[in-house]
């Protein structure tokens, strides 16, 4: 009995402190709505992730309504930390939103696919949805910004117009975060990350223009 009674302590999950688990059962709700879709995300689904009980979890959260605006503030911190970078040359100020972008996807490897899925948005509610939205318009603003001011002081290639640069950047952006999703991909990855900015800078910056103001 008392051998039976120390592996089932053993078995329960250590307690943490409320902060750390807040943040667990975040993840764990990323996870899940990444991996599995909105139709599985239920308390029991996420308590069983999180290796809790339900009444455990909503000790920590109300509802799950209230987990997944969480989760979506959770998103906004992960994009907008540092932003917007700061460079005197716009394409240099890309380069680097570029960049973090994609070392976001890497350490949050869920995040990508429910950027570009509406998985999260289908169980956020309208007003969550249109935050989802808003983030990627952000974004997206900023990129055309850089874009913009690049052709106005003639550093982008000539005859490359605004819309095809943008294109270019998100295109490969989103190509690049998309792959976030397949495992094991390490120290091989970063360097196509370099190799991925390093080619569109190529293909759109006009020669001769890095380090001009």
């Amino acid at each position: 009995m008392v051998a039976r009674s120390r592996k089932t302590e053993s078995a329960r999950p250590a307690r943490l402190p409320t902060g750390e688990r807040r943040d667990q059962i975040v993840e764990a709700a990323l996870k899940i709505l990444a991996e599995r879709g909105g139709r599985h995300f239920t308390a029991q689904a996420l308590a069983a992730e999180v290796g809790v009980s339900d009444g455990a979890l909503f000790r920590h959260f109300s509802s799950l309504a209230q987990v997944i605006g969480a989760a979506i503030d959770q998103v906004e911190a992960i994009l907008f930390a540092d932003f917007p970078p700061i460079d005197a040359d716009p394409l240099d100020r890309l380069g680097r939103f570029f960049q973090q972008r994609i070392a976001a996807m890497t350490a949050h490897p869920y995040l990508s696919h429910l950027l570009f899925s509406d998985e999260l948005a289908q169980v956020a509610g309208e007003r969550g949805a249109a935050r989802m939205v808003e983030y990627k318009q952000r974004s997206l603003a900023f990129v055309r910004g850089c874009v913009d001011e690049a052709r106005r002081r003639r550093l982008l290639v000539d005859g490359l117009t605004p819309d095809a640069t943008t294109t270019i950047v998100v295109g490969s952006l989103m190509a690049l975060a998309q792959r976030r999703g397949l495992p094991g991909r390490g120290g091989a990855a970063a360097q196509l990350d370099k190799k991925v900015w390093t080619t569109v800078e190529r293909l759109i910056r006009r020669p001769s223009t890095t380090g001009e103001r």
